[in-house]
């Protein structure tokens, strides 16, 4: 009997709705990161088309500086999303952001080469990535507030799960589309994923028209005015969510992003053809990890559940880095620790949301996030790549990743 009802229990936990205010908001998530994550799958390509150098590291380096000042314009979007958010509505906000990603997709999508254009074609390229930052910043943090004062209220950490399994699903979307099409330079073919982005976020834009606003922000409304000014945040919580953010998301660059270019362009161990068929099954199986992540969260503690994940990520990273000083990387190796990473990135923002109150929520995180994001995340791959060339360490970017962890593990100690 105890058996069938842990079943059920186990069933009714996965039991999502219908409704399509809950699923349009996660589509928009899919194509938003499917769109923001092809500059960094197509970085060893546009290396060699928009920042033309003498010796292949040095262009890739430029690019990664680009792909960084993506995430050094995001603030500028989280100050400006975070107050419509807050101000107008989570629906305002979130109508808006995702034009503001499509419309510099496409544009890099039929953007002239520095041959043809010179340092022109290269300047609008950084204008493009400038924007897709801005905009990007109260996108998804945005719909992850919407649905999770909405949705789900006992299943907080299966929200936040099901926005990263979207965003990791667009991220592995990018990652096959450019799998895809493996004559790149020769056939332009790279274009095409970017188009593609293009027209699905168009669509998702149109269709944004039809969303609702969340539950709590609705009855926030109703409340005095004397009421919803009081609601600040803590500054402590404010670091820590800035440390958590940047820590996830610098080492989800280094081992999604990064670390196939490193290992195939630089190193290199690996054809580039096997690092872009392997790329995303190292997401689909992160992605399975996700979901028994939230599952563990929810039940026992999203905190513990972190510092378990820490735990075990942390000398599988120290074990890579071996590897990488001989020169001997086990493909095996790095797909446990993605593995173990889902436990560290799931249950984050299940601290973070609860630090915050409705009418300060949307500032809170997004600007906290965008800040990390500053700071640790968007500028991972210029800093790894930075320490193997000024060290020639190739175990590098595994001391960055451990940099990283403790970054995380302050920040899970600031947001109690």
């Amino acid at each position: 009997m105890n058996t069938i009802i842990k079943k059920r229990q186990f069933v009714s936990y996965f039991r999502l709705p219908t409704t399509k205010g809950f699923w349009l908001p996660l589509l928009g998530t899919i194509v938003e990161y499917y769109d923001y994550t092809l500059y960094g799958f197509t970085a060893a390509l546009i290396s060699q088309l928009y920042f033309p150098a003498d010796d292949s590291s040095g262009s890739l380096l430029k690019t990664y500086i680009v792909f960084a000042l993506g995430s050094f314009a995001k603030p500028i979007g989280s100050l400006i999303f975070g107050w419509i958010g807050d101000r107008f509505g989570r629906k305002i906000a979130l109508k808006w952001t995702m034009l503001g990603i499509v419309i510099p997709t496409i544009l890099i999508g039929i953007l002239p080469t520095y041959q043809d254009w010179g340092v022109t074609a290269t300047v609008i390229l950084i204008g493009c990535r400038l924007f897709q930052g801005i905009f990007l910043s109260g996108e998804t943090d945005g719909i992850r507030i919407m649905l999770y004062e909405t949705f789900l209220k006992d299943r907080p950490t299966l929200i936040n799960c099901l926005v990263g399994l979207a965003s990791y699903f667009g991220v592995f979307l990018a990652s096959y589309a450019v799998s895809l099409t493996p004559q790149l330079a020769t056939a332009n073919a790279w274009r095409i994923p970017f188009l593609i982005g293009g027209v699905l976020g168009i669509i998702v834009f149109i269709m944004r028209h039809f969303l609702i606003e969340s539950a709590d922000y609705l009855i926030y409304q109703t409340q005095p005015l004397k009421e919803r000014q009081s609601q600040v945040f803590s500054k402590k919580a404010f670091m820590g969510t800035i440390l958590l953010c940047g820590g996830v998301g610098g080492l989800n660059q280094i081992f999604f992003v990064y670390l196939g270019s490193f290992l195939s362009n630089v190193l290199p161990l690996f054809p580039s053809t096997q690092m872009q068929k392997f790329t995303p099954q190292l997401l689909l199986v992160h992605m399975g990890a996700q979901v028994a992540a939230a599952w563990l969260a929810d039940h026992w503690c999203p905190k513990k559940v972190i510092l378990l994940g820490l735990a075990i990520t942390t000398p599988l990273i120290l074990a890579l880095g071996v590897q990488l000083f001989y020169h001997q990387v086990n493909l095996w190796l790095w797909l446990l620790l993605t593995t173990s990473l889902a436990l560290v990135f799931i249950p984050g923002f299940t601290l973070i949301l609860s630090r915050s109150g409705v009418g300060a929520r949307y500032r809170f995180v997004s600007l906290g996030h965008s800040l990390g994001s500053v700071l640790f995340s968007g500028c991972a791959p210029a800093i790894s790549l930075f320490l193997w060339q000024q060290t020639g360490a190739s175990f590098a970017p595994m001391v960055h990743a451990l940099v990283l962890c403790a970054c995380i593990r302050i920040g899970v100690k600031l947001l109690e």
